[in-house]
């Protein structure tokens, strides 16, 4: 059976300053967001991930990288 895990991206310098980003580019996770990351990333490290599929905005593919890496995932 397949499991598939839902993520939302973690905290951004938009969450910070109280900005809606929607599809603005170009916005990067704050300094909570890549803890936030780094806990996520030691997490997911116990469940067999074979893909990662990711929206292309910055802060998205931040969340996700070091888990990628660790892994040896490509994110698609």
């Amino acid at each position: 059976m397949t499991t598939l895990y839902l993520l939302r991206h973690a905290h951004s310098i938009a969450n910070e300053k109280g900005i809606l980003a929607g599809r603005l580019e170009g916005v990067r996770l704050s300094d909570e967001g890549e803890r936030q990351a780094r806990e996520l990333a030691a997490y997911l490290a116990k469940i067999p991930l074979t893909h990662i599929y990711s929206s292309p905005l910055e802060r998205c593919l931040q969340t996700v990288e070091s888990f990628a890496r660790r892994k040896k995932v490509r994110v698609v």
